[in-house]
């Protein structure tokens, strides 16, 4: 069963107050996706299904994806970095930002992601 795991970060944790105060529509969005993501993944879906959904972006390191939101005319887009765990069925939030920050988000979420995987039981 997919569960979601969040980071022990403070930058991520600083990230989430910023962005949901700032843009709370697109901050609900994108937590309502990765919701939704670990429920098409228990009900059945296979993973290679969900890399087709729309606001599912994969090209990444590592296996890192992220999950868009707020694409609508007027709104933030905002990325939701996750590493979608296929052995453990766990979905590793890594961080979240907006397009002003991206690069740095990016650069960020892939050290949380070599921390976790060097911190696997087999090393992934």
């Amino acid at each position: 069963m997919w569960e979601v795991i969040d980071p022990d970060d403070d930058a991520y944790h600083s990230a989430l107050q910023r962005l949901e105060q700032k843009h709370p529509a697109e901050f609900a969005e994108v937590f309502k996706r990765l919701k939704e993501l670990c429920h098409l993944l228990n009900s059945g879906m296979s993973f290679r299904e969900a890399l087709s959904l729309k606001w599912v972006h994969h090209r990444y390191h590592f296996g890192m994806k992220s999950l868009a939101g707020g694409s609508r005319r007027g709104q933030a887009t905002l990325r939701l970095y996750v590493f979608p765990d296929q052995k453990q069925q766990d979905m590793v939030v890594l961080g979240i930002g907006d397009k002003n920050t991206q690069a740095k988000d990016v650069k960020s979420a892939e050290r949380i992601l070599m921390e976790y995987l060097s911190d696997a039981p087999d090393g992934e």
